[in-house]
């Protein structure tokens, strides 16, 4: 087996168990095109690519993707890509059809891959992940505090726990523990595409200071008065001793429909 890199939060999934729970809450069928982040030595891959039309691997390591290349060399519905997958073009990849990611996500860069998904102007249908517990607890507003990363899920999916998984199904074993997700992108975000930008920038300010009342953090870091922020805050019907993981989506619109600074 190549040697595992920790510049890449490498961590292999080794439970079948595991594996079988993730492809049954993923529901795959012989038209879906599944895109899998980071297969590592394959175990996801050999009954994603049973069971779908089509499977793209995107793999990072250069020693994984021979070991994949070689595991694989008789089929001809799968494709792998050695890349980032923040690189990739996703439109172009799929050839604009619908599609699906499998993944259990290196826990360094699990964040970004799922807003680079969820985001995307050629969304998945849904995604089965594999991610650190404390990550997932944010997404799922479980026991995890909300951030910034939470609020842009929110405002573009919905999740669903599906399990949690122990380090010992993993090697070598994170320190960590892990969980696996769903995340459905909807059809329409829950703010208007004309707010997300200055949403992002006030919700950026609120959470550089999280532990800070709002109307603290607001003046600070926008640098508006504290009276002017008082006023803007009212208008919003929100209190300015508030904190930003207390906000629902709705009253993040109702903070960027009165912003006019």
């Amino acid at each position: 087996m190549a040697r595992l890199k920790k510049t890449f939060g490498q961590h292999l999934m080794t439970s079948d168990l595991v594996v079988q729970d993730i492809l049954d809450i993923s529901e795959l069928s012989s038209d879906d095109l599944i895109i899998e982040v980071g297969p590592g030595t394959g175990i996801l891959s050999s009954p994603i690519v049973s069971k779908a039309a089509k499977a793209i691997l995107i793999e990072i390591d250069h020693d994984m993707v021979n070991i994949l290349q070689k595991k694989f060399s008789n089929l001809t519905n799968l494709e792998i890509i050695e890349g980032d997958i923040l690189e990739q073009n996703i439109l172009a990849l799929t050839k604009g059809k619908p599609y699906k990611v499998i993944a259990n996500l290196p826990y360094n860069s699990a964040s970004r891959i799922i807003r680079f998904f969820v985001e995307n102007h050629h969304q998945p249908q849904d995604m089965v992940v594999t991610i650190q517990k404390e990550v997932a607890d944010n997404l799922l507003s479980q026991t995890g505090n909300p951030s910034l990363f939470s609020l842009a899920i929110k405002l573009y999916a919905d999740t669903e726990f599906v399990r949690f998984v122990s380090p010992e199904n993993f090697s070598p074993p994170p320190k960590v523990n892990s969980s696996v997700i769903k995340i459905t992108p909807r059809s329409d975000i829950l703010i208007p595409l004309e707010y997300i930008d200055i949403l992002f920038v006030i919700a950026k300010a609120c959470f550089l200071s999280r532990r800070k009342q709002m109307v603290n953090s607001l003046s600070n870091n926008l640098n508006i008065s504290k009276a002017s922020v008082h006023l803007w805050l009212n208008k919003a019907e929100i209190e300015g001793s508030r904190r930003p993981e207390t906000l629902s989506v709705e009253e993040w619109y109702r903070l960027v429909r009165n912003y006019e600074y």
